[in-house]
C-alpha cells in the first residue's frame, strides 16, 4: 500500500518530509488528422530510416508512395530528388528545410563540431540560406522543432561568409 511504502521510505530516512506535488491539468489532445496513403508510407519509411539494416524497407515505403503519388513532395525529398520535391510543394517548410540541411551536409548534425568551411561551399550554403528563409515565411510552427532547425540552418550558413555577424543573431 502507499501508506507502507511511505512509512518504509521515512523509516530509512527520518528527516524526510512528505511533498506533495500539484498536479497540472493535461492539455486536450488535438483531433488526430487522417494521412493519405502517400503520406502515411513516407512517414512509415522515414521512421524506419533510423533503424540500422532496414534500408530495403524504407526504399520500399518509398517507393510505394511515389507509385501512389509520384508528385509526393516529402518523398521525392527523402530520395534525394530535391528540386523536383520543392517544385511539386512550393508551400511545405518541410520540404525546404529538407533540401537546406541536405545542402549543408556535415556543417549541421552529429559532425557539425568538426566541419571546416571547403572551397566552393559558399553556393550551396547560400542557397541552404534561402531555402531555410523561405521555410520561415512559410510557417515553421507546423513542423515539430522547424523554426529552431531553420534557424540553426540559417546562422550555420554564414560560416562561409567573411561577416559571421547575421548568422549570430539567428543562432541566439
Amino acid at each position: 500500500s502507499l501508506q507502507e511504502l511511505e512509512l518504509a521510505i521515512r523509516w530509512r530516512n527520518p528527516s524526510a518530509k512528505r511533498v506533495v506535488l500539484e498536479r497540472v491539468p493535461a492539455a486536450d489532445p488535438s483531433p488526430a488528422q487522417p494521412l493519405d496513403r502517400p503520406m502515411l508510407l513516407y512517414e512509415l519509411g522515414r521512421f524506419l530510416s533510423h533503424i540500422a539494416g532496414a534500408e530495403a524497407e524504407v526504399q520500399r515505403h518509398y517507393r510505394e508512395a511515389l507509385r501512389i503519388d509520384p508528385q509526393h513532395a516529402r518523398t521525392l525529398a527523402a530520395v534525394g530528388e530535391l528540386e523536383a520535391a520543392v517544385a511539386a510543394a512550393p508551400d511545405d517548410p518541410e520540404v525546404h528545410l529538407l533540401y537546406a540541411e541536405t545542402l549543408m551536409t556535415t556543417a549541421i548534425g552529429p559532425f557539425a563540431g568538426i566541419f571546416e568551411p571547403a572551397e566552393g561551399d559558399e553556393e550551396r550554403f547560400r542557397k541552404a540560406r534561402v531555402l531555410a528563409e523561405r521555410a520561415l515565411t512559410l510557417g515553421t510552427d507546423k513542423i515539430d522543432g522547424g523554426e529552431g532547425v531553420a534557424r540553426g540552418i540559417l546562422g550555420t550558413t554564414y560560416l562561409v561568409e567573411d561577416d559571421l555577424t547575421p548568422g549570430i543573431v539567428q543562432l541566439e
